[in-house]
This record gives C-alpha cells, structure tokens and sequence, in this order.
C-alpha cells in the first residue's frame, strides 16, 4: 500500500492544522502552512532514504506528529512560525 499523494496530505493536514490550531491561530494561513509541511516532508523523503540508512523512513505519521508538537506551546499568530521551526 503506498502513501497518499501530496495534495491528498496537503488536504488531509490543512484540515488537521485547522482543528488543532484555528482557535489560537485564526489569521494564520492552515493551507499554506500545511503545503510547506508537505513539502518538506517529501523532501526528507526523497534526500534520505530507507536505501541509504535502515532507519531513515518517513511516514505521514511524522507529519501528525509535528502538529501534535505544536499543541505543546502557546501559539498565537505571531510566534507560530518561530515555533514550527524550531520543534525538535
């Protein structure tokens, strides 16, 4: 079974991101904070590599975990981006 494709993940996380953070967040853009997390994650993908390294395997399960993340902190629309990249 492969993975959804990117705009299936941009659909199902801009819609997770709006449930999560819409109440603390409601000028924030979801969608286009959602598309960049895609991205990204595609790009781990492909740079790293199951083939490279054995535990180098990135799932959408990442992608909920990111945004679980943010939900530790105090967001608000101006330090959401600062949060967001600095999630370890």
């Amino acid at each position: 079974m492969d993975y959804p494709e990117s705009e299936q993940l941009r659909i199902v996380y801009t819609a997770y991101l709006d449930a999560a953070i819409s109440k603390s967040c409601p000028r924030t853009s979801t969608q286009q904070l959602a598309a960049t997390m895609v991205t990204m994650y595609e790009l781990l993908r492909k740079h790293f590599t199951v083939d490279q390294k054995s535990h180098y395997l990135f799932t959408p399960r990442d992608l909920t975990q990111w945004i679980l993340g943010l939900l530790r902190y105090d967001l608000t629309d101006d330090n959401i981006l600062e949060i967001w990249y600095d999630i370890p």
